[in-house]
């Protein structure tokens, strides 16, 4: 099982449209078709075209392999549908591949399907269990549902088989900064997280962990997820108050941040499909030259919602706090809402 030598991640996405560059795939130990090639070479499009071609011939129409790599290769492109299609096609002509079911559960959590996730993903571990990548997908999918202690189980399963399995450190930041997520409910506000702090400092510190164990090839995975949430850590420990102590009072000369513009995040047709909705949280720093500088996700949703969020909070127009005329960075929350209605 190959674990290394991802494809490079686009930044600031969310973890679950991180999954597919995680697919573990087995080599064939015949010369390797130019499809596949293609495709370890990050050049989706030109792999998918190649493969489906191939695939029309009868001598490659049952060869597993092929069809798991167009599956991959659909990811590649954002074609969750065409690559759900495939890999199942896959699963049917080589059923004791566990490789495949694990690709297979990362085209169901494309598509929203949590649960057809989850069994695809069990029934990977179920032909291997020491295969890495199913544990870190199924707990993925059991963080969606905000299932903390079964995903976060399976964050540390894959770690104990592969202590430098990157993702699954910011799969582990992204459990604790879930459980911190459902402390605020009802209390949104920043106040509610410096009382909770002690989960953003454990959520810092995994990826702290991370960046230690990882390959050098692979720290940019969780480098910047590690740098943005050091930022709020820092911002938050500064304005916790002593315990028992009550909230101070607004400070004399202060001028809290003014917002000017917010704009909506739009739904995306592969949420509506999904069926997926609920809300998204996040906690926004605005910075003293009246920048977004840095966005935390505290809720996922997935299906393009998470990467839509992200460009709405970064396209906030405001007026920053001013302490005494003088401009100074402050933290908003804000939590978006997806109806399919």
């Amino acid at each position: 099982m190959l674990l290394s030598k991802f494809p490079m991640l686009k930044n600031s996405i969310s973890i679950i449209s991180l999954i597919i560059i995680l697919a573990s795939v087995a080599f064939s130990q015949t010369a390797e078709h130019h499809g596949i090639s293609l495709y370890k070479q990050g050049q989706y499009a030109a792999a998918a075209s190649r493969l489906e071609l191939a695939l029309k011939d009868k001598v490659f129409k049952t060869n597993a392999e092929l069809w798991n790599y167009l599956g991959l290769a659909r990811l590649g492109i954002d074609d969750p549908k065409a690559a759900r299609k495939a890999l199942e096609k896959a699963v049917e002509l080589a059923p004791s591949n566990s490789d495949y079911h694990a690709n297979l559960s990362i085209a169901w959590i494309r598509l929203g399907k949590m649960n057809r996730a989850q069994q695809a993903a069990t029934r990977a571990i179920d032909l291997d269990v020491n295969n890495a990548i199913a544990y870190y997908v199924r707990g993925t999918a059991s963080l969606s549902e905000a299932k903390f202690d079964d995903a976060d189980r399976d964050a540390l399963r894959a770690l104990e088989i592969h202590p430098g399995y990157a993702q699954a450190y910011a799969l582990r930041s992204e459990i604790l900064l879930g459980r911190l997520n459902k402390e605020l409910r009802g209390d949104p506000g920043y106040e509610a997280i410096t009382r909770n702090i002690g989960l953003m400092k454990e959520a810092k510190d995994v990826l702290a962990e991370g960046v230690a164990r990882v390959a050098p090839a692979d720290r940019h995975l969780i480098d910047e997820k590690l740098n943005g949430l050091t930022v709020f850590y820092d911002y938050f420990k500064k304005e916790r108050p002593r315990p028992g102590a009550p909230l101070p009072d607004p400070e004399p000369g202060v001028t809290p941040p003014k917002i000017v513009v917010t704009p909506m995040a739009r739904y995306t047709d592969r949420a509506r499909e999904a069926g997926v909705q609920g809300a998204i949280r996040v906690a926004i720093l605005l910075a003293a030259s009246g920048r977004v500088e840095q966005v935390l996700f505290l809720s996922r949703l997935g299906s393009g919602l998470d990467e839509n969020v992200l460009t709405a909070a970064r396209s906030i127009r405001f007026e920053p706090k001013k302490i005494d005329g003088r401009p100074v960075p402050s933290v908003i929350i804000r939590e978006y809402t997806f109806s399919i209605y």
